[in-house]
């Protein structure tokens, strides 16, 4: 994905958007990248801030859950969910 280097905010973009750009992103691998960020992110989420954590388990269960859906990877998806579910549950 593109970033402004000329400046140190980013654009927040709305979930449908944000799916939008990423599924017509010119090269595939660049979904497979985001999706093990995320993945990253889940599996080190105790070290966030309480609502850090649960920004990050929305947005996954909003995305990145549906994302992974989307590109066959059901076990991923799972793991992604359950994840989101953990967080959000505590």
């Amino acid at each position: 994905m593109e970033s402004n280097k000329q400046t140190l905010y980013k654009i927040q973009l709305s979930h449908p958007e944000d799916i939008h750009r990423l599924l017509g992103a010119e090269d595939k691998q660049v979904r497979y990248v985001k999706l093990a960020d995320r993945m990253h992110n889940l599996r080190t989420v105790a070290a966030k801030s309480r609502e850090s954590q649960r920004r990050t388990a929305e947005g996954t269960l909003l995305f990145f859950v549906p994302l992974a859906k989307h590109l066959g990877l059901v076990e991923t998806a799972q793991e992604l969910k359950k994840r989101s579910f953990d967080v959000l549950s505590q």
